[in-house]
């Protein structure tokens, strides 16, 4: 027998393990990545879907996510304060949703469609006025990326959830 012979076999046969598990490994390791943003972006998801909930459930909070758009120095300090409460939860979201987007975490799809979304919103007055007093919290990433966004064509009679109001408050006639 000839060793240095059975010595080149089992070094290109144990090469050849090396190979096929670094294959399975990186297989492995790419089914996983999916999976994980998979999760990433429906919890992602569920949590804008529950700011939508809150508001449909609570005709209260609705009312004053409306006025506060649109007025919001005729909100009650309480009323002001559930309005801020609900904007710093959807803009933390949102912030996550962003850097886990950077991050290659996350879809970028349900960001895109939020910032949709959130274009038109952020030229509101209420808006403006929670943004202009609280931007300073967010990352400074979050603050131009939400910064830079225009609404791709200006409706003016755009309104959130729908509802169109003069900005008294009440409804046209």
């Amino acid at each position: 027998m000839n060793w240095d012979a059975i010595s080149s076999a089992a070094e290109v046969i144990s090469a050849l393990g090396v190979i096929v598990t670094l294959i399975y490994l990186a297989r492995q390791i790419s089914q996983n990545t999916a999976a994980l943003r998979s999760t990433a972006t429906q919890a992602a998801s569920e949590q804008a879907a529950e700011s939508y909930r809150t508001l449909a459930t609570d005709a209260g909070l609705a009312g004053i996510f409306i006025r506060g758009l649109e007025a919001p120095n005729q909100l009650s300090d309480v009323e002001t304060a559930q309005f801020n409460s609900l904007w710093m939860h959807v803009c933390f979201n949102m912030q996550n949703w962003y850097l886990q987007t950077q991050e290659g975490f996350l879809d970028g799809s349900l960001l895109e469609s939020w910032s949709r979304i959130m274009a038109p919103i952020s030229t509101l007055p209420g808006f403006e006025s929670f943004w202009e007093q609280r931007r300073h919290i967010y990352t400074p990433a979050f603050r131009n990326f939400l910064e830079s966004l225009t609404p791709a064509e200006q409706d003016n009679s755009y309104r959130p959830l729908g509802v169109h109001r003069t900005h008294g408050g009440e409804r046209p006639d």
